[in-house]
């Protein structure tokens, strides 16, 4: 079971609730066998996001841990649609549940983000969601693929 909380979603907005959003901590692994994770990176922050297909990935996130993109894709958002690259990689979750996902290129935290990667239904398909804003909290139960 992964447990997360309703966490500020842009810079400044810590006093603005209605800006808050569903997040959990993670650690990424860019290893591209599931069985061997290689952890690069610890104490991130992942935005769980239901209406977003794909996972993303911060740009500068991929850029440090030196990642090579498989494959481009066009990437739909409010600001028009853009080619981007795509990495594959694991997200793992706090339960040590990895997640082993393609994952498109975001300027998230240059763009005033506070979290390093957004899950999409690409991973959330695999998981029964609660989220409880009265009680500030998040559980994501792994159900299988």
């Amino acid at each position: 079971m992964i447990y997360g909380t309703f966490r500020p979603m842009f810079h400044g907005t810590d006093t603005l609730p209605g800006c808050w959003c569903p997040m959990v901590e993670v650690s990424f692994s860019d290893s591209r066998y599931p069985a061997l994770p290689n952890v690069v990176a610890t104490n991130l922050t992942a935005l769980i996001d239901t209406g977003a297909d794909f996972c993303r990935i911060d740009t500068e996130l991929a850029k440090r841990t030196r990642l090579t993109a498989h494959n481009k894709l066009p990437s739909i958002s409010a600001g028009g649609t853009n080619i981007v690259d795509v990495f594959r990689g694991q997200i793992i979750l706090g339960d040590g549940t990895i997640l082993d996902v393609d994952l498109c290129e975001a300027p998230l935290r240059s763009a005033g983000c506070q979290y390093d990667f957004l899950l999409g239904m690409e991973a959330l398909r695999f998981f029964d969601l609660t989220i409880s804003r009265k009680e500030n909290r998040i559980t994501l139960q792994f159900v299988g693929a």
